[in-house]
């Protein structure tokens, strides 16, 4: 008898640390602390592109050429690296090659929109979000979420065409 009170008891306690094991890992996400970066408090005007502030992060957009552009974002505001950074997506010999781009603000100050000669960038400020389109207004890409971050961990989302292919996002 007192066998099978034992394995009763046992019983008990896995059945209860399984439910405390399960509860402390359904929490797990909740206790993340992902923050969005935040609206845009300052735009500071590149020759190749712009520069974010945007609470503690800075967001750097430039254009490597007309149909290539680089967003580098770095949420502790630490300066993005320089042009000449290394890239995973970008050839060594192609990242000495910068493109002009015209920053143009929307009438109510609501985003910015950094244009080459084949693709628009448009930079909603608040929340920052950022969008891609072609030079006839097509949605290329779209942000539906803003970008946020857990310390050097960040999450993007993006919306898309179905017919369109990415290459590069994430280096």
């Amino acid at each position: 008898m007192k066998n099978f009170k034992f394995r009763v008891s046992s019983f008990k306690f896995r059945v209860a640390g399984a439910i405390l094991f399960l509860a402390a890992v359904s929490a797990l996400p909740t206790l993340a602390e992902w923050k969005s970066i935040g609206p845009a408090a300052q735009v500071s005007k590149l020759p190749n592109g712009a520069e974010i502030t945007a609470g503690t992060a800075r967001v750097r957009i430039t254009a490597v050429r007309d149909s290539v552009i680089r967003v580098h974002i770095a949420p502790s505001g630490a300066p993005p690296p320089s042009a000449q950074d290394f890239s995973w997506a970008v050839l060594p010999e192609a990242r000495q090659w910068t493109a002009p781009m015209q920053m143009n603000q929307s009438a109510n100050a609501a985003f910015i929109e950094l244009s080459t000669g084949e693709v628009t960038v448009r930079v909603e400020k608040s929340p920052l979000r950022i969008s891609f389109r072609t030079r006839a207004g097509e949605v290329i890409s779209q942000e539906p979420i803003p970008v946020a971050y857990n310390g050097t961990a960040f999450q993007i989302w993006k919306s898309m065409p179905e017919n369109e292919h990415y290459y590069g996002l994430g280096d």
